[in-house]
Parts: structure tokens; C-alpha cells; sequence
């Protein structure tokens, strides 16, 4: 199977070099960005090998810029802080061969009570959608790209699109794969409660296309 590693920026490009070194013996590396600096972002990913995507703002509709413009059998999506070991992510690649979805699951979560918290609060909103998965919105997870190519027209172009694709999975009977990994996240406490918020938000919106979904099998 061919796969990609797709990582969205949104402002920043100066980790691009750090990325590169960390994923680059992995997998092939999209950088889908939203920045004005994107000029400079090209000329420095050809002198390493990166694809890179112009994308509109919003998280998820980046990654289906992404997925629309290179075609490859999966895809792994990572936040740029990569939270996870590199050890990890192979296991994600690897799980994609039985699966059309591989989430993770913080097993081992050294972020501050705080965000756990927050996390426990967004697992119960799930287990009322009727998802018994630990963290849909972990920010590193692999899917199908027929997956994506199918589920498409339902996906928020937020953050919520990690959501809404595993409910789409769930309720359609595809493969769903889940595998424990360390989490550590290196973003302030600031930027954590600010897109807690913005996913909070973010949902109200979301619940009629879930309930869509939840009524018709597509």
C-alpha cells in the first residue's frame, strides 16, 4: 500500500525542516498550507522532497485538498507538534492494510489534567453519538482514501471532520482499528482551550449532518 503523511499548517513554515527529518524515512510528506507565506514554503519543500498543497483555511478541508490532489492508497494525518513516536505512526501505516480507519488511543497521556479532562468530557458526547472509541479527535490517525472519496460531501471543512468521518465509518459497518500509543503534546494550555472551544462551537453545527447520517446508510 502506498501512504502518504499528510501535516496541515496553518501560519508557521519554520518546522518544515524539523518535519522532514523526523517523517521523511517513513512515508512520502504533504505539507498542506493556509499561510501567505506560500511561496517560500515550495521553494524550501523542493529542496526536500515534500509535496505541498495551497489549501483553503480550515483543517479538514486541507486534507481533502490534500487527498484530491495526490493520489496514494492511504493517508496518515499528523498535527505538526507530531504527538506521537515515530514508532508509532508505523503502526498506523501498518494497521491500514486490515483497516479503512486506524484512530489512536492515548494510553499513555503525559499532558496536564486540564486537557485530560477536557478529553473525558468529549469521549462522553461520543459515547452518546454511540462511538466507543477513547479519542476520535486525537490529532494523528490513517485512513482509506476511497474512505475519504465516499465520505466527503459529509465532512466538516473544520476540526470536526475527525468526528464526523469515524461516525460515518461506524454507522456504515467499515473497518475501524484502534491502537494505543504515548501521547505528548507540546502546544500551551492557551492554544489546547482555545481549539476546545472552537470545536465546541464548531459542533452545533455539526449534529444535523451526524443525524443525517445516523438515518441514512450512504
Amino acid at each position: 500500500m502506498r501512504t502518504a503523511i499528510v501535516v496541515p499548517i496553518r501560519n508557521s513554515i519554520q518546522a518544515i525542516h524539523a518535519l522532514t527529518h523526523r517523517l521523511s524515512k517513513l512515508d512520502q510528506i504533504i505539507i498542506t498550507y493556509s499561510g501567505s507565506h506560500y511561496g517560500e514554503l515550495l521553494k524550501k519543500a523542493r529542496d526536500l522532497g515534500v509535496l505541498t498543497v495551497k489549501a483553503p483555511i480550515g483543517k479538514w478541508a486541507a486534507i481533502i485538498e490534500a487527498v484530491n490532489k495526490y493520489k496514494f492508497d492511504g493517508y496518515i494525518i499528523a498535527d505538526a507538534d507530531l504527538p506521537v513516536r515515530l514508532g508509532d505512526l508505523i503502526r498506523v501505516r501498518a494497521s491500514l492494510e486490515e483497516a479503512d480507519l486506524v484512530l489512536v488511543r492515548r494510553a499513555v497521556d503525559e499532558r496536564p489534567l486540564p486537557d485530560k479532562i477536557l478529553t473525558a468530557a468529549f469521549y462522553l458526547l461520543t459515547w452518546m453519538l454511540g462511538l466507543r472509541y477513547r479519542d476520535v479527535q486525537a490529532g494523528v490517525k490513517g485512513f482509506r482514501r476511497e474512505l475519504i472519496l465516499n465520505a466527503c460531501h459529509f465532512l466538516p471543512r473544520g476540526f470536526l471532520g475527525d468526528l464526523v468521518l469515524t461516525y460515518y465509518a461506524a454507522k456504515n459497518g467499515l473497518r475501524v482499528k484502534e491502537i494505543p500509543v504515548k501521547w505528548r503534546d507540546t502546544r500551551s494550555w492557551g492554544k489546547r482551550l482555545h481549539l476546545f472551544l472552537k470545536i465546541s462551537l464548531e459542533l452545533t453545527q455539526t449534529l444535523p449532518t451526524l443525524m443525517k447520517i445516523s438515518l441514512h446508510r450512504v
